[in-house]
């Protein structure tokens, strides 16, 4: 994947890790994602969007209660986003 190629020359650049993370997330390489999104909240943790996809990669992981916390903080960082308060909303339903 060349997105692998580009994250190891520029491995501190938050656009190519949610790129990449995305990519992880698509294929279903779960673990592989969260990694990506956890380095990039590492760097900024306020970075809502990271802790939105954090979220995602930790509910397919079977991690409902530690999404429930990346879901609540992107709402937190950024209420207007309505797809973070639904994320948050569909694990308590």
């Amino acid at each position: 994947m060349s997105l692998e190629k580009a994250q190891r020359r520029e491995p501190d650049k938050a656009s190519i890790r949610e790129a990449l993370g995305l990519a992880y997330l698509r294929l279903h390489r779960y673990r592989e994602a969260a990694a990506e999104f956890e380095h990039i909240l590492d760097a900024a943790p306020a970075n809502d969007y990271a802790h939105y996809c954090l979220g995602r990669c930790l509910t397919r992981l079977g991690e409902p209660g530690l999404a429930a916390g990346h879901y609540k903080m992107a709402v937190w960082l950024r209420p207007e986003v309505d797809y973070y308060r639904e994320a948050v909303d569909g694990l308590t339903a």
